[in-house]
């Protein structure tokens, strides 16, 4: 199963995330064939790079076999919470889509 954490925090009453965490396998398919691996996979690349390339806050990036951790080291700004949600929309949906035996999403105020 793959556990995804993200991290929030209370910024003058409203919750901004600052990070996430990608750990585990999918177990759907061998390695190559796993749907869901991929998928979430191909989230938390782009959103990644997204955050680099186009809301301009810099990164720092924890990446080895079957884990990330991405933590947003500038201020996050209003690009950087739209393109988290819009992962965690994607992540959602593929909670919603059988995903559930093999996807976890946890929600931490650091």
């Amino acid at each position: 199963m793959i556990t995804v954490t993200i991290y929030q925090r209370c910024n003058n009453q409203h919750k901004e995330i600052i990070g996430y965490e990608m750990k585990g396998h999918a177990g759907y398919a061998e390695s190559g064939f796993d749907i869901y691996c991929s998928a979430v996979s191909v989230l938390a690349i782009t959103t990644a790079n997204s955050l680099e390339q186009i809301a301009h806050v810099s990164i720092k990036e924890k990446e080895s076999d079957g884990y990330l951790k991405i933590q947003i080291t500038d201020e996050p700004n209003e690009a950087s919470q739209l393109l988290l949600q819009s992962m965690i929309l994607g992540l959602k949906g593929i909670l919603n889509d059988n995903g559930k035996k093999f996807l976890k999403v946890n929600f931490e105020e650091v």
